[in-house]
């Protein structure tokens, strides 16, 4: 942005130059970009997790329907029971807790493909949608799960061990409500 400046040896002002004003068209675009930004930023903060900055519960609702279709199960993962998290949290305190669910976070998205969606859908739980439905059986991701959680999670140098839950439903049925299934 042009600035004023002190003009030869009388030290008057000078005007700014600011070249050519925007027309109404480039200011209407502008306007409308950044609209279109804080549209998008609205989005994200309504349907993010603010710790682990995965998509939440109100993303997995709005996204069930179409990936129901294609998945034959989901897997729900559940960190710790509450009275574990709840010792941590009194012990330790926020930040921990926090460092908690994002070091569980980078381990399991550490075992599923790159193309699988993680969800946060309440303080220790994540659910994903999974083709493989297996023959009756858990699909083999849920032993993955659980030997990956064996050893502690490292939160800022303390070891803390998880306990791990692993739920799986088969899509193959009547149609449950989502908020059902998360049960």
């Amino acid at each position: 942005m042009p600035q004023a400046r002190r003009s030869g040896a009388s030290g008057a002002l000078e005007t700014p130059t600011f070249g050519t004003e925007p027309s109404n068209a480039e200011l209407f675009a502008r306007i409308q970009a950044l609209l279109e930004a804080n549209a998008t930023a609205d989005d994200l903060i309504g349907r993010t997790d603010h710790v682990s900055r995965l998509p939440n519960r109100v993303r997995f609702m709005e996204d069930f329907a179409v990936a129901s279709a294609k998945a034959g199960s989901i897997v729900l993962v559940t960190l710790a029971d509450a009275k574990h998290f709840n010792d941590l949290l009194r012990a330790l305190g926020h930040a921990y807790s926090e460092d908690f669910v994002r070091a569980g976070v980078a381990r399991l998205s550490s075992i599923l493909d790159g193309d699988t969606t993680l969800y946060h859908v309440s303080v220790l739980s994540f659910v994903f949608f999974s083709e493989d439905v297996g023959s009756g059986h858990p699909p083999a991701i849920v032993a993955e799960i659980v030997a990956a959680f064996r050893d502690s999670i490292i939160c800022q140098d303390i070891p803390i061990d998880t306990r791990v839950g692993v739920g799986v439903t088969a899509l193959d049925g009547p149609a449950a409500a989502p908020a059902e299934l998360l049960r």
